[in-house]
């Protein structure tokens, strides 16, 4: 029986897929992710069945599980022995060795006799599948919709591209770090237990330092109870020293980013920290700091502090340019200071928050022009002359596509007449220029400025789909640019009677040759 959905206002979806077939566990590393997921399959009459990234994942692997899995029953002795029990199947020895792997881990209670108990598939670190796991996300969710056993994905990256396809087949389940004090009290009761004395800073501290990783936190304090059977802050903060958490690996660039732009949290940091944390994310820390300083200025801190940051930033950008064109990757920890930390060092005010770098979406749309102009220098070279650069600073692609598609404005859609008479001019720009359909409609469209009239929103859909139907009759266009240059290489008769100037280009009709255009026999220079 299907669970009663609760959905979101004004539509957009159910708020929990609580039909969902497998549940999708995510959340930092160290906060027992799998621990709580072993604990969920015991406590329901499962026997928890662990395929983390050790094992082979595989499409083939995934496949045979779901085949033999969905219907078996796993057989536990009171030895503590597992096999699966699948009838006249031949059962798959990954099944078994899984079996036995999590039998040791967590044995269900003592038993006297066999008895039968049904599986719970659990995949560890799914957004950890490698090259050597092809094909097995896929399976996974195949596996997912036709599975009659629970099954349990746990992942740390939940906005990882490998997790997204599997999450829509699952119950989404976020999983948070707990609390610096919770933590804390339960490292002190587990060191009781062992018979050690844990002052309540020093587990505090511990916790801190750790970022809140329970597993981590314990491996720390089970090294300690090997020397010593009462830790104080002291002892903790020099164990630390030799054998803490990488905080590089906790901070976000977004976390480092508001932490060099904020005084407070700037000033318990030494130069060295700084710098490691510009390279958590050396190629983002640099656009985060130049989205943010400003915002982070005080009003009422001296004007010329806006400047040496902005100076500072100009100086990275030649650092940087020699860094990635000549290969002076030494300079990486001077291109840090000088475009992270000194900008940061100028601003006194506050950033809670830092805003996403706004360069990056511009350089993607710098990036998509060019090759839109790039392409439509490529089909144009036949019957021009200019660079695409020289085409779209000169206005000569705004007079081409202001000639082609104003006849097209102008044109009614009432009027058969209208409509023929203005699909024959803009065709017939079309072909003197060697333009296809889609660049017309789509590159140059896209090319044009917010300022300049979109002309082709402005046409009618009946002539719209007049002239797609028109060009899809007269057929493809293909039109070759050949450079030859003077002496060229090759025993060809042409080759070796080229006379032309280095650059010159000849116009070919490759699809269909079209009348006032040279063709291979009578070629003319340009």
């Amino acid at each position: 029986k299907k669970k009663d959905v609760q959905w979101r206002r004004g539509g957009g979806g159910p708020v929990m897929n609580l039909n969902a077939r497998a549940a999708l566990l995510s959340g930092p590393p160290g906060i027992g992710k799998t621990t709580m997921a072993r604990m969920a399959a015991l406590a329901c009459g499962y026997e928890p069945m662990e395929f983390n990234a050790s094992d082979n994942r595989g499409k083939a692997m995934i496949e045979t599980l779901a085949k033999g899995l969905g219907s078996n029953h796993m057989l536990v002795s009171s030895g503590g022995t597992l096999s699966l029990n699948s009838g006249t199947k031949q059962v798959h020895p990954m099944f078994a060795a899984a079996a036995a792997k999590g039998q040791q881990k967590a044995p269900t209670q003592p038993q006297s006799s066999h008895h039968h108990q049904r599986a719970c598939a659990i995949f560890d670190e799914v957004d950890g599948l490698s090259g050597g796991d092809r094909g097995g996300s896929q399976a996974m969710i195949q596996m997912i919709k036709k599975s009659h056993i629970p099954v349990i994905c746990i992942c740390n990256d939940r906005m990882s591209q490998k997790v997204r396809g599997i999450a829509n087949s699952c119950l989404d389940l976020k999983v948070n770090r707990p609390a610096k004090n919770v933590i804390a009290q339960r490292l002190i009761s587990i060191a009781r237990a062992e018979g050690i004395t844990v002052d309540t800073q020093a587990a505090e501290y511990l916790v801190e330092q750790t970022g809140n990783d329970i597993r981590q936190s314990l491996n720390l304090l089970q090294m300690q109870a090997k020397t010593t059977k009462s830790l104080t802050f002291n002892d903790m903060q020099a164990a630390i020293k030799t054998g803490g958490k990488d905080s590089q690996g906790m901070d976000s660039h977004f976390d480092v980013a508001r932490k060099l732009l904020n005084p407070r949290d700037r000033n318990k940091m030494t130069i060295n920290e700084r710098l490691e944390g510009f390279f958590v994310d050396f190629d983002m820390m640099p656009l985060l700091i130049h989205e943010n300083y400003l915002c982070a200025m005080d009003a009422k801190q001296p004007p010329g502090n806006f400047q040496k940051a902005a100076e500072s930033i100009a100086e990275a950008d030649t650092i940087s340019r020699s860094v990635r064109e000549r290969g002076n990757w030494n300079l990486l920890p001077h291109l840090g200071v000088a475009s992270a930390l000194y900008p940061s060092f100028c601003c006194h005010g506050w950033q809670a928050r830092p805003n996403f770098p706004a360069w990056l979406g511009k350089n993607s749309s710098f990036n998509k022009n060019r090759r839109l102009m790039s392409e439509f220098h490529v089909v144009t070279a036949v019957f021009t002359s200019a660079s695409g650069k020289q085409q779209r600073m000169t206005d000569y692609m705004d007079l081409l596509y202001t000639k082609a598609l104003s006849p097209l404005v102008k044109a009614k859609a009432s009027d058969p007449g209208s409509v023929k008479g203005a699909v024959e001019d803009t065709l017939e720009v079309m072909k003197c220029y060697g333009l296809p359909q889609e660049m017309l409609l789509e590159n140059m469209t896209s090319l044009r400025l917010q300022s300049q009239p979109n002309l082709y929103a402005r046409i009618e859909p009946r002539v719209k789909t007049a002239l797609t139907r028109q060009c899809n009759a007269s057929g493809p266009q293909l039109h070759v640019a050949v450079s030859r240059t003077k002496g060229g290489g090759g025993g060809g008769a042409n080759a070796g009677a080229a006379g032309e100037e280095d650059g010159a280009m000849e116009g070919t009709a490759a699809a269909k040759e079209e009348p006032g255009l040279p063709g291979d026999d009578d070629a003319e220079e340009n």
